[in-house]
């Protein structure tokens, strides 16, 4: 059964950090920035990333038997000229332990 959540939560985590990717994707190239917002207080994220300077995005969903579980996101865009590497991470910590997911792509202005 553990397993089974472990897997439930690696799934929704990756749901998560796409649905973050086309955001990213579907904005202007010149509006594309990091997150710059930071975390707010009390989510259940990684404490490395909501150490009180971690910038993010706190996403929640349902999942079976647990109500707003915390996937902590964050949005970091980098490069310079026509072309920028969007990188999205998300964090969430299970029974104590810390899990990430991350996802990376190129864009350039069209």
């Amino acid at each position: 059964i553990d397993a089974n959540m472990r897997n439930v939560l690696r799934d929704e985590a990756v749901s998560v950090a796409e649905m973050r990717m086309d955001e990213a994707r579907n904005t202007a190239f010149d509006s594309l920035a990091s997150d710059s917002t930071p975390l707010p207080s009390g989510v259940d994220c990684p404490a490395t990333f909501t150490d009180g300077s971690a910038n993010g995005q706190r996403i929640q969903r349902n999942i079976r038997n647990v109500s707003n579980k915390d996937f902590c996101t964050r949005l970091a865009v980098s490069g310079t000229g026509d072309t920028r590497q969007i990188n999205v991470e998300v964090r969430w910590i299970w029974k104590v332990e810390n899990y990430t997911h991350s996802i990376s792509t190129i864009v350039r202005r069209q």
